[in-house]
């Protein structure tokens, strides 16, 4: 696979993902959106292990735990309401 680069306006991936990885062609997908927010991590874990690509998914939910603070715990509560617990319960 080529060079990645972020889109504009996009942030830096926070860890760095192994883009030699053998992922399903929809964990490609998600790892090529290089998601960042709690809500983006949260939905790409969701997908990731519906895929079986749960070493990803493992790396992404490192992310949001490393991700400390209040302001972080009141982010999940708030995605916790809105997307439901199972997405939640499936990390």
């Amino acid at each position: 696979m080529g060079n990645l680069q972020p889109a504009y306006g996009q942030e830096e991936a926070a860890v760095d993902v192994d883009n030699d990885a053998p992922l399903s062609a929809a964990g490609k997908i998600i790892r090529d959106s290089n998601p960042t927010t709690p809500a983006e991590l949260i939905r790409a874990i969701d997908q990731l292990t519906t895929f079986g690509d749960t070493d990803l998914a493992n790396i992404y939910a490192r992310q949001i735990g490393k991700k400390g603070g209040l302001e972080n715990k009141a982010d999940l509560v708030a995605l916790g309401d809105s997307m439901g617990t199972q997405p939640i319960f499936r990390i």
